[in-house]
């Protein structure tokens, strides 16, 4: 926060709507004091401050990307939370990605997230038996058992249980072996010919995960699980309004490539649908800032999203 406030890329005066206040003198303070240790001048030390923040957040990108098996070029990066607007496009920038979504509310996203998403309970009963005939009475009880926990938890969360959806999966592995596999089941039973059919499903997820299977080796249950899903209604979100937008301020904020540039500082609620502009420029509201670099463009969907777009 002290290293953009003295890059110039937040105002004291913009968060929550200026209700909460904050000390520029101190922030310089701060920043000076640090880039006397650091043997640098100010504006590098918060400038350094902004790169390391940036690179912990790359960190947090690859982890749901590329250490996923997913190559971030080809999707959007999504900037939500107060902060991660004044981030989201020097992130993308570096992790090579070309597009930046900043939702209209993004430091409520996660909030509203929560209160739209379905209810969700999971369950898991250890049953460790090998997989035979003679176990069923064990494994059936152990169904039961997550039945009843699911049924409980149901009440407890006064959730729609005529709307729940089930989920059952168990954990299998081949006797001796200290990893499982997760295996998806029709149902929350089984019998004889089911269980022959797990077996043989078994084998040939093993064989499409590591390369082989063991046919004549002994399959262990190690785990019986259950997931419950209530669907919850989702409110349909109404167009963004159009506004009269007023002129925009300006002040200086500091970019790498620039240096200090004076920009145009647009208030969020007074963009419409349609509006484009292109960087540097800064778009402040009562829960986010968005930071806007140059060779950058931003366009305003229906919804009242930011859509910036990178040149490069």
């Amino acid at each position: 926060t002290d290293a953009n406030v003295v890059l110039g890329r937040l105002s004291p005066e913009s968060l929550l709507g200026g209700r909460m206040q904050m000390h520029p003198e101190l922030a310089r303070a701060a920043v000076e004091g640090l880039a006397r240790k650091l043997g640098v001048d100010p504006v590098q030390a918060a400038a350094g401050v902004i790169e390391i923040v940036n690179v912990n957040m790359m960190g947090a990108v690859r982890v749901i990307s590329i250490e996923q098996g997913e190559d971030p070029r080809g999707f959007a990066l999504v900037a939500f939370g107060g902060a991660g607007p004044l981030h989201a496009v020097e992130v993308a920038a570096a992790m090579g990605m070309r597009h930046v979504l900043v939702p209209a509310r993004p430091g409520l996203l996660s909030a509203e997230g929560l209160l739209q998403a379905d209810q969700r309970g999971d369950f898991s009963l250890t049953r460790l038996v090998v997989i035979a005939p003679p176990q069923l009475p064990a494994i059936e009880a152990g169904f039961a058992e997550l039945r009843r926990r699911g049924e409980l938890w149901l009440a407890e969360e006064r959730a729609a249980s005529d709307t729940a959806v089930p989920e059952w999966s168990v954990d299998l592995r081949y006797v001796g072996q200290s990893f499982e596999l997760v295996l998806p089941l029709a149902q929350g039973w089984l019998d004889a010919t089911a269980l022959d059919g797990l077996i043989d499903a078994f084998h040939d997820r093993h064989r499409e995960y590591y390369g082989y299977d063991i046919r004549d080796q002994a399959v262990e249950l190690v785990n019986l699980r259950l997931a419950l899903t209530v669907p919850r209604l989702r409110p349909a979100f109404a167009p963004a309004q159009h506004s009269s937008a007023g002129e925009p301020g300006s002040r200086e904020a500091w970019f790498p490539a620039t240096g200090y540039v004076r920009c145009p500082v647009y208030e969020r609620t007074e963009l419409s649908p349609g509006m484009q502009f292109d960087g540097p420029a800064i778009v402040e509201q009562m829960d986010a800032t968005t930071v806007v670099p140059p060779a950058s463009s931003v366009r305003i969907d229906e919804s009242g999203n930011l859509h910036i777009t990178l040149a490069h």
